[in-house]
This record gives structure tokens, C-alpha cells and sequence, in this order.
């Protein structure tokens, strides 16, 4: 939700999702969703269309999701983004 909200306010043109990890509900569910597509799909509720959201499928740690995001900043010419995460996974991110 603070993604969106920051989207909307205008500071970012899309947002980018990663996890490959299947939450443990769903694996208990039998249902094959990953964190990715988990959030696409919350911010899909929230509004926010699929050609503004680029999912990134790899990575099942904070450390991989960082170098995936790195990887995809370099091959996309980004210099600048913005992480946003939430309290308890705040001191993995400095």
C-alpha cells in the first residue's frame, strides 16, 4: 500500500516486485503464488494496472532480491530508486 501511495503521489513511474518464495499459506493451500505476484496482485486491488508493475521473480532472501534489483538497474540504465519496506525487514535494507 505505501508503494502505491508513493507511486500516486508521483515519485516513481512504476514499481518493481520481487520474491520468487511461495508464502506458507499458499503453499498450504496448495495455491503456487509467488511474493512477486502476490504484490502485483495487491496493487492490482489497489488500482494500479499491470503495465506499471515489473515483477521480478528471482530471488528468496534479501540479499538476492538486492542483487536482482542492481542487476536490473544496471541493464536498465537506472540511477536512482527508492526501497520501501516495512519495519520488521527496515535493518536488512541498510
Amino acid at each position: 500500500a505505501e508503494a502505491f501511495r508513493l507511486f500516486q503521489a508521483g515519485y516513481a513511474p512504476y514499481i518493481v516486485c520481487t520474491g520468487e518464495n511461495v508464502p506458507v499459506l499458499f503453499e498450504v493451500l496448495d495455491m503456487d503464488i509467488t511474493e512477486s505476484e502476490l504484490s502485483r496482485k495487491a496493487l492490482n486491488k489497489l488500482g494500479m494496472p499491470d503495465s506499471l508493475i515489473i515483477e521480478l521473480h528471482n530471488g528468496t532472501s534479501t540479499r538476492e532480491e538486492a542483487v536482482l534489483i542492481l542487476n536490473y538497474c544496471i541493464a536498465n540504465k537506472l540511477r536512482k530508486i527508492m526501497v520501501v519496506t516495512d519495519r520488521f525487514h527496515t535493518h536488512r535494507v541498510n
